[in-house]
């Protein structure tokens, strides 16, 4: 239809006048035109038979084209006159309700984008400078055993497989994976659970100091119910507890700032790519073992991160990194408070 209309536009007709013809038509087929701008631009430049869009902008007048086009679709004086009203009456309203209530009372039909362009492109109330987040220096320990980060992600669901499925059909019963790893030499210990609790957070602290070997000085935590009670809480978490006996101290990053806990974080989403993207599991057990298979997998695979004393990236696996850090604290070669290892009972 537009290439219908178009042939008996003469060639050398103002760009402008072009336009206008095909904003008419677009009108009929609904705007079609309008909401795809490149479009009319392709034939604009196919007028005199070219078919190089990069030849539209030899053609007189072309740069009228988009200007023409802002102008047809441009807020009315009526509008204009609401928007701002409404603005100035109330100051601090929001942009949805605004819109809502312009929709209602004035038929005001554009959309929450446009609206909310012309709102800022005018004036009426300017757009809000952000921050930019500039990221603080961050101090990894020099030495294992120092410092740990402890954090806690759903199995996914699409996981599950026969008793793991019907389980989750009738009850919603989920399953957990407890983290935690340290900081140094990015070494991780796993260990599912059917429950994000404070027990459940108690037992995993104890199983992962006795993988590791060591006491940590820290272990880093979110604000999680799992971790620490609310502020107006009087009573002592269990996991408080049991650090303090066992002289740890528990350190709470600021609420709802994930990347504070960044490394164990981003360890999860390597197991999201790595480990669970494939997994399927039928039963507890069955999710126990493979968990395990793949903890020891993590922890023999290179990481870009880690880097040998000299500070030169080396792609080290987690347990080469701690091999390292073994020697340096034999030679005695090391500033970095003493490593808690703990006593293995004889057998």
């Amino acid at each position: 239809m537009l290439c219908a209309i178009l042939v008996d536009i003469e060639v050398d007709l103002n760009v402008k006048v072009i336009v206008e013809a095909i904003v008419t038509v677009a009108v009929n087929l609904k705007e079609y035109v309008m909401k795809r701008p490149y479009i009319v631009c392709h034939m604009m430049s196919s007028v005199d038979g070219r078919i190089d869009c990069a030849m539209t902008e030899k053609l007189a007048g072309v740069e009228d084209y988009y200007s023409t086009l802002s102008e047809l679709n441009a807020h009315t004086k009526e509008e204009q006159e609401y928007i701002r009203k409404l603005f100035e009456e109330q100051p601090n309203i929001s942009y949805a309700e605004a819109l809502g209530i312009l929709r209602q009372k004035y038929a005001y039909s554009r959309t929450y984008y446009g609206f909310y362009r012309y709102v800022v492109k005018s004036g009426i109330r300017p757009k809000e400078q952000l921050e930019k987040y500039e990221p603080q220096p961050y101090e990894t320990p020099e030495m294992f055993g120092i410092k740990m980060q402890m954090d806690v992600k759903y199995v996914p669901k699409e996981c599950f497989r026969g008793t793991a499925q019907e389980r989750y059909e009738a009850s919603g019963a989920r399953f957990y994976q407890y983290t935690m790893i340290d900081e140094t030499t990015r070494e991780r210990f796993l260990y599912p659970y059917t429950e994000v609790s404070a027990r459940a957070t108690a037992d995993f602290v104890k199983r992962a100091i006795v993988y590791f070997g060591y006491l940590p000085h820290i272990i880093q935590t979110d604000n999680g119910g799992e971790f620490t009670n609310r502020k107006e809480c009087k009573k002592t978490h269990v996991l408080d507890e049991l650090l303090e006996k066992l002289r740890i101290k528990h350190q709470l990053i600021r609420a709802y700032t994930p990347r504070h806990n960044g490394k164990v974080e981003r360890s999860h989403r390597t197991d999201g790519e790595n480990f669970y993207r494939t997994l399927t599991f039928e039963t507890y057990d069955e999710l126990k073992e493979k968990m395990q298979e793949w903890n020891i997998r993590y922890n023999n695979r290179p990481h870009s991160s880690l880097r040998n004393i000299e500070g030169k990236r080396v792609w080290f696996t987690p347990l080469q990194k701690r091999a390292e850090l073994m020697t340096v604290l034999k030679a005695g070669q090391t500033d970095s408070p003493r490593v808690r290892f703990i006593r293995q009972k004889a057998a």
